[in-house]
């Protein structure tokens, strides 16, 4: 005897039909690997935050720590008439450098404190007043006009 066609796939589809507790499994394991996947993105966001936060603090206080110093390269004594004494300008200025980096690492995260050892002074002028100060423009040697 020949089955209507209905009657076929009702039975097919029936038959291949997975158990509910089977697909109940398997979206809970793709729910938690979605939630692990999400957790992780958010670490990796959280994380390069707290970066960029780190850069644009040491930036600010390198940048303070270089403002701080720079009067101290002024050569009263050329201003006067004596001769130039960069050397002690200099070593002026690195003192001041120092003596405002421990003060201003007081407050923060250890990760947001400038290390004696990181804190190098180049005294010098650029070639280019308008340029870059990159190191194509800049020349360590009097006169000074950059720290």
């Amino acid at each position: 005897m020949i089955q209507p066609i209905a009657s076929l796939r009702a039975s097919t589809v029936r038959r291949r039909r997975a158990p509910r507790t089977a697909r109940r499994g398997a979206l809970v394991v793709a729910v938690i690997f979605f939630l692990l996947i999400g957790v992780l993105l958010g670490s990796l966001v959280l994380n390069w935050a707290h970066l960029i936060v780190v850069q644009r603090t040491l930036q600010g206080r390198a940048d303070a720590i270089a403002l701080a110093a720079a009067p101290a390269l002024i050569d009263s004594g050329a201003l006067t008439g004596w001769p130039l004494d960069t050397a002690a300008d200099f070593s002026t200025a690195a003192i001041v450098a120092d003596q405002y980096r421990e003060a201003n690492n007081d407050g923060g995260a250890a990760s947001l404190r400038v290390a004696a050892a990181d804190l190098h002074l180049s005294a010098g002028h650029l070639l280019n007043k308008l340029g870059q100060p990159d190191a194509a423009n800049f020349i360590a040697a009097a006169p000074y006009d950059l720290l």
